[in-house]
């Protein structure tokens, strides 16, 4: 029995002993016979799935495989319990599927929209929502934390249906961007207050053990009002972790902060989430940010989810040109391929011939390179770099420490201050633009000059 199953059919009962299945597209099982359609796991090994999600769910269809080395067995399975199988899966597999968002819309008029997102979060992640402003990040976080309901699609959290859930039920804590502390309270107060109508066993001791872990508890006595913008943030933390969320969603909690105060919180943050080994989603337009916070980052543009990925392969490897100038990549070149030997594509610039490691063989391409990856030189130098292009400088942009340096072959490069008294790099001086044949990214370009 093989090939993927669609609709309603029933899949396969399987006997004790046989292996459980692994999250895959297709069926492969030794031994198999059809079970009833209308039955759900009678029985299962597993303390992962609890008694009554054996017997009470109805989804949709899905497709797998058998996979050997699971020790999880069950008697009885039809397709009808798709992704609840999924998030036990996953947790099979290794960390458990914590939240799973299925082709959810939602219409705010003309303003605000969400198209069919479909986003998976594993446990103990910490997950980045990465977007200009008005891509409908925030709009998503609130959907997840149960402020609003979609227009359609599925929420799940914890291997629980949370659609329609109310925002209390649903294990999430939610950190403001303006972080939303009560002013008559003090910042002690504010931590124990959903403690308090949670009626937590001990209220004082829970309190005392956040505010120490979030190094606040010399505020413990003093009014929001009195507190720094860091302060007030790291309250906000304690404030919605005391509840001990399943997962944790901050949207823009850094936005309000100076640089050198975002640099200190982002380090705090990360270490707060592995300690506690919390799932966090986290909203925000910064790069840096997502940069030193995500495990994962998905890139929001005009209410869709663009690009979904671990937060280096992202940065690294835009999907289209519309992320990568988001994403910061400056060096977005048009070409053609015109030959390809053996993975190495010669690419016609328009006047320069560049070699670069693609497996695309001809047509037209999109060449993107870092600026960081650009190495100036006053000479041409023979080197394991296979691309050096000789130019001229344009202009110099001082930012801090570093210099961007905008060449006129609409290559920009990034180089230290001492790179630039060093080669004494000025406006009009000629030099050589040399990047390595692995560097750039390079996107397939259709007939109609898209993706």
């Amino acid at each position: 029995m093989g090939g993927q199953i669609a609709g309603r059919h029933p899949l396969v009962c399987l006997q004790e002993g046989e292996p459980a299945f692994g999250l895959k597209t297709h069926i492969d099982w030794s031994h198999h016979v059809l079970g009833a359609g209308n039955q759900r796991i009678r029985g299962s090994n597993s303390d992962r799935l609890l008694s009554h999600d054996r017997t009470h769910v109805n989804l949709g269809s899905f497709s797998h495989h058998r996979t050997q080395g699971f020790c999880t067995h069950f008697r009885i399975v039809d397709t009808d319990l798709h992704d609840h199988i999924r998030i036990f899966e996953a947790s099979i597999r290794g960390r458990t599927l914590l939240i799973f968002i299925q082709n959810v819309s939602r219409d705010w008029g003309k303003e605000f929209s969400l198209v069919d997102v479909n986003l998976e979060i594993k446990e103990g992640e910490y997950f980045v929502l990465l977007g200009p402003t008005a891509a409908g990040k925030t709009l998503l976080l609130e959907l997840i934390a149960g402020f609003y309901t979609p227009d359609k699609g599925d929420i799940w959290i914890d291997g629980k249906e949370a659609t329609n859930l109310p925002p209390e039920d649903r294990k999430v804590g939610f950190v403001y961007q303006d972080y939303a502390l009560f002013p008559h309270l003090t910042v002690k107060e504010n931590v124990e207050f959903g403690l308090n109508l949670k009626g937590h066993p001990d209220v004082r001791g829970r309190a005392e053990e956040l505010l120490d872990m979030l190094e606040v508890s010399y505020l413990a006595e003093r009014r929001p009002k009195t507190l720094s913008g860091g302060e007030q943030q790291r309250v906000a933390i304690a404030r919605a972790l005391a509840i001990e969320p399943r997962v944790l969603l901050l949207d823009e909690p850094l936005s309000a902060l100076d640089l050198r105060t975002q640099e200190k919180t982002r380090r705090e943050l990360k270490r707060v989430q592995r300690e506690l080994g919390i799932t966090a989603i986290h909203v925000t337009h910064s790069q840096p940010e997502a940069l030193s916070l995500g495990d994962r980052i998905g890139v929001m543009m005009e209410g869709r989810l663009v690009q979904v990925g671990p937060t280096r392969d992202v940065f690294m490897r835009p999907s289209n040109r519309r992320i990568a100038d988001f994403l910061g990549v400056e060096n977005i070149l048009s070409g053609r391929v015109t030959s390809n030997q053996k993975g190495i594509a010669t690419i016609d610039l328009g006047g320069d011939e560049v070699q670069v490691v693609t497996e695309i063989e001809r047509g037209d391409v999109e060449v993107l390179i870092r600026p960081e990856d650009v190495i100036l030189s006053k000479d041409f130098v023979t080197t394991s770099a296979r691309n050096s292009l000789a130019c001229e400088v344009v202009e110099i942009s001082q930012e801090g420490v570093l210099n961007r340096v905008f060449l006129d072959n609409d290559i920009v490069a990034l180089v230290t201050q001492r790179s630039l008294d060093e080669l004494k790099i000025r406006p009009k001086s000629k030099l050589f633009a040399t990047f390595k044949a692995s560097t750039p990214h390079i996107i397939h370009l259709d007939e109609l000059g898209t993706k």
